[in-house]
């Protein structure tokens, strides 16, 4: 019995496995083009396009106790959206003597906004 149990699994994985290649080696005809599709050549850019996926953004955090005075040497983290909504951290520095982290950096155009 445990022979024939052996011989079942056997042929059951090679089975499995004849499933998997005949049916992910498929090669897919990518000769067709959608209607209307345009060449690169054929493309008009605007003369006033720029090809930047990203944009500038100035960066100023001020850190301040419950008294109003500056904080020094606090980390300051620049996320791209909340932790709980994916968002993740793009740049971080440390406030100056007068509890500032400023800077210029460049982010994806995409974000429209930023998190401390």
């Amino acid at each position: 019995m445990k022979i024939l149990s052996k011989i079942t699994r056997v042929i059951l994985l090679i089975s499995l496995l004849m499933i998997v290649f005949l049916t992910s080696c498929r090669k897919q005809d990518t000769s067709q083009t959608i209607s209307g599709q345009t060449s690169l050549a054929n493309i008009h850019v605007p003369a006033g396009f720029k090809f930047e996926t990203t944009q500038p953004v100035g960066i100023s955090v001020k850190a301040m106790n419950n008294q109003d005075v500056p904080v020094p040497d606090v980390r300051i983290s620049i996320l791209t959206d909340y932790p709980e909504n994916g968002g993740v951290e793009i740049v971080n520095g440390v406030t100056d003597s007068k509890g500032v982290f400023s800077l210029d950096y460049r982010v994806a155009a995409l974000y429209s906004s930023l998190v401390t």
